[in-house]
């Protein structure tokens, strides 16, 4: 009989079996064949028990990462950022405490150091300096031209409207 076969016919009589670190931990009421089993069999329970705890905890990783990258595309991040975020998640093999916002995705490195993912700003050009109040830059002017001495058209009206 196999580890997976033995423990699933011991959930059907309600006994529940797992690791506590070294040790099996049986929880129910095992017959004394049921006990016998598991004690004839507790080397390869425990390895199946750890096979079967890592391939779970590497699923839960790759989907949050995935919940990461879709989280961050909602919020209109760009992909590499997304990309990056989501492979600093699979780097550590088991699940970090995560965060993502309109404006960071923030991921645990260790214990009390946080990776921050800004979003780029909206505006490449680093010259802007916005109205009060509105978005326009104070250097833009309607034609599309940059009313600034060192730039001939605006970075950000080139950028919007290239063909």
């Amino acid at each position: 009989m196999s580890p997976k076969t033995l423990l699933e016919s011991l959930q059907r009589t309600r006994v529940w079996v797992s690791i506590d670190g070294d040790r099996l931990r049986i929880e129910g009421s095992p017959t004394p064949v049921q006990l016998g089993c598991i004690r004839s069999m507790e080397s390869e329970i425990q390895t199946h028990l750890r096979e079967e705890s890592e391939a779970w905890e590497r699923s839960v990783v790759e989907w949050t990462a995935g919940y990461v990258i879709a989280m961050a595309r909602v919020y209109e991040f760009d992909e590499e950022t997304a990309t990056r975020a989501a492979a600093l998640i699979r780097s550590a093999g088991h699940l970090r405490p995560y965060r993502v916002t309109r404006e960071a995705i923030e991921i645990e490195v260790i214990e009390g150091a946080v990776m921050r993912f800004k979003k780029p700003p909206p505006y490449a050009c680093p010259k802007y300096e916005p109205l009060p109040g509105v978005k326009r830059c104070v250097s833009y002017h309607p034609s599309g031209a940059c009313m600034r001495d060192d730039e001939f058209m605006c970075v950000e009206f080139l950028r919007v409207n290239r063909k």
